[in-house]
């Protein structure tokens, strides 16, 4: 190991240091969790539009549509000039947008808004994870505990923010926009800690050469897929069940709040296990099992109309998706060059968000057709055939 890379091990273990890279990390989080329990009051209080109950589920996920469209324009862009020039100022981008919610009445506005919001949040996440993977890429297992600890951040961060939603939002719809201004401090909790990697001088001519040629997406392909199709369903559960705690078991948003939090918690556990699980079950049986996993917990909500059992089946979801999240991440920065690790993680990061955004599109139409119940156990099926799908996978070795 050279002096560089002693000196990179012993900056990126420091606790502020960590704080600041999982705290940007989480801003990707709270950009769709925040809304979630003000749904409901969202549709309320825009009775008057016609189809507000697809439009206040876009409000959840369109900033998942521009996230997408501008997430490849963003590793380019992070690969060939860098990654802090471009997230500092999305991070600024994203508390003013996130923030303005609070002050617009017109639906269509917000919409806009949150679409700006995802533009930000593109830059935002490829820096994050493309950061992550170049801050831990020395050192033996040291990647699989970051991105542990990250999901464990994520989600606990997610979870308490997700409460104060809730909690803000039994007052008012537009209060759960205020606590963007919270991206304020992580704004100077970056500025304070992070750095740009550098790359030693001796292997600099060889990796701008090598940013030239063409990049190999091929050995992604299921692992994109799986960033679409989990994603989806995790946002399929932040737009069915508010309206099925409320409307089904006749709960208001403080229960919202409460219950879907049990999902990030458990997101946080099992991401924070995350690096203990994968050297007992490997990268291909941990997408198996958590797939079929989460078919169990949607077959749990479906049998049954209970406040218990839907927490139950929430803490069992996030706990899969937390694995099968993490599980992602791993696998494509431990097999992504140095090099195109923005560039192939910017793919990963388009599909995931792609997956948010088309959720409500076939999630309304289902609901509207089967009703929620029967649709519940529409998507046990679907999941468990996927799970099962991927007892084929072909793994492939760094």
């Amino acid at each position: 190991m050279t002096k560089f890379d002693k000196k990179m091990i012993s900056l990126t273990e420091r606790l502020r240091f960590k704080i600041a890279i999982f705290s940007v990390a989480m801003m990707t989080v709270l950009g769709a969790s925040l809304i979630s329990p003000a749904l409901p009051s969202i549709s309320k209080h825009f009775h008057y539009v016609e189809n507000i109950e697809l439009l206040s589920g876009l409000v959840l996920t369109i900033p998942a549509l521009s996230t997408a469209l501008f997430s490849p324009l963003a590793g380019y862009l992070l690969d060939k000039f860098g990654k802090l020039v471009f997230l500092y100022p999305a991070t600024i981008l994203w508390i003013l947008v996130g923030f303005s919610g609070y002050f617009v009445d017109n639906i269509y506005l917000l919409l806009l808004s949150r679409f700006v919001l995802g533009m930000a949040t593109a830059f935002i996440t490829t820096a994050a994870s493309a950061l992550l993977g170049d801050y831990y890429a020395v050192g033996a297992g040291r990647k699989d505990k970051a991105l542990s600890l990250q999901g464990l951040f994520l989600a606990f961060g997610g979870a308490v923010m997700t409460m104060i939603g809730g909690f803000l939002a039994s007052f008012s719809w537009n209060y759960v926009f205020i606590v963007y201004l919270s991206g304020f401090l992580i704004f100077f909790f970056c500025i304070f800690y992070l750095f740009e990697p550098r790359v030693n001088k001796n292997k600099k001519a060889l990796r701008d050469e090598k940013q030239r040629q063409k990049v190999d997406y091929k050995p992604f392909v299921s692992t994109y897929f799986m960033g679409f199709f989990v994603i989806m369903m995790y946002y399929l559960i932040s737009v069915q069940f508010p309206h099925y705690i409320e409307h089904n078991l006749g709960l208001d948003a403080k229960y919202i709040g409460f219950a879907m939090s049990a999902s990030a918690i458990s997101y946080g556990i099992f991401s924070f296990l995350y690096k203990d699980v994968v050297k007992i079950l490997g990268i291909k049986k941990i997408y198996i099992y958590s797939l079929v996993l989460q078919s169990c917990s949607f077959f749990m909500v479906y049998i049954s109309d209970s406040f218990f059992i839907t927490i139950l089946s929430l803490f069992i979801f996030g706990g899969a998706g937390g694995l099968v999240i993490v599980n992602n991440s791993a696998y494509l920065l431990g097999l992504a060059p140095s090099y195109a690790k923005a560039r192939i993680y910017s793919i990963l990061a388009s599909c995931m968000f792609l997956g948010q955004f088309i959720s409500p599109f076939i999630t309304t139409p289902l609901t509207q057709s089967f009703g929620i119940k029967n649709e519940f156990l529409i998507w046990a099926l679907t999941l468990l055939l996927v799970g099962l799908s991927y007892c084929f996978f072909k793994e492939k070795k760094a």
